[in-house]
């Protein structure tokens, strides 16, 4: 440790009571060189002195009164959840809000009823359908078609979903059976 005379800011050792260019006496509660420049106070620990909490809150409040509790900067505008936020925001602003009046009934229409066509086999499956299975199962229609370089069968429901089937799936679901 060294300490810096107030008379002419010389280093001096910490253990010189007076300084060794001017001859001034050392002070009490001197500013210590080696770096920091801060004034020592006399109260402080050196920096060889450990010191002990005794629980961690202890810790932190002594933390925070050193480095003011500062919190992050923050964020940069560009920043992902900084960008949602704002986008949200500005939807909120663009949308009117929504009242019991101004709010709109969404009218279901029921589906089209769907024109029942279930059409033959490709003949090289050698298979018979089960019309009245595909009837329980949903199906209004079924048409031969070609997926992907496979013959199978596009069967289709009252809601208009469709489902592709291979002649061995809809064997082994029991809706045909091979003649």
């Amino acid at each position: 440790m060294s300490w810096i005379c107030p008379n002419c800011s010389t280093s001096n050792d910490d253990a010189q009571t007076e300084c060794f260019v001017c001859g001034a006496a050392k002070p009490a509660g001197t500013a210590r060189s080696g770096g920091s420049g801060r004034v020592s106070d006399p109260e402080a620990p050196s920096e060889h002195e450990h010191v002990v909490f005794s629980s961690f809150d202890a810790f932190k409040t002594t933390v925070k009164s050193i480095f003011g509790g500062k919190k992050k900067p923050p964020k940069e505008p560009g920043e992902p959840k900084e960008k949602k936020k704002k986008e949200k925001k500005e939807r909120k602003k663009k949308e009117p809000e929504r009242t019991e009046e101004t709010r709109e009934e969404k009218i279901v229409t029921p589906p089209e009823e769907a024109v029942e066509v279930f059409e033959s086999p490709w003949p090289e499956h050698k298979i018979v359908f089960h019309i009245d299975v595909l009837k329980a199962k949903g199906y209004v229609s079924m048409t031969r078609t070609t997926l992907n370089g496979v013959n199978g069968y596009k069967l289709i429901r009252a809601d208009k979903s469709e489902r592709f089937m291979r002649a061995d799936t809809a064997v082994a679901l029991k809706m045909a059976e091979k003649s």
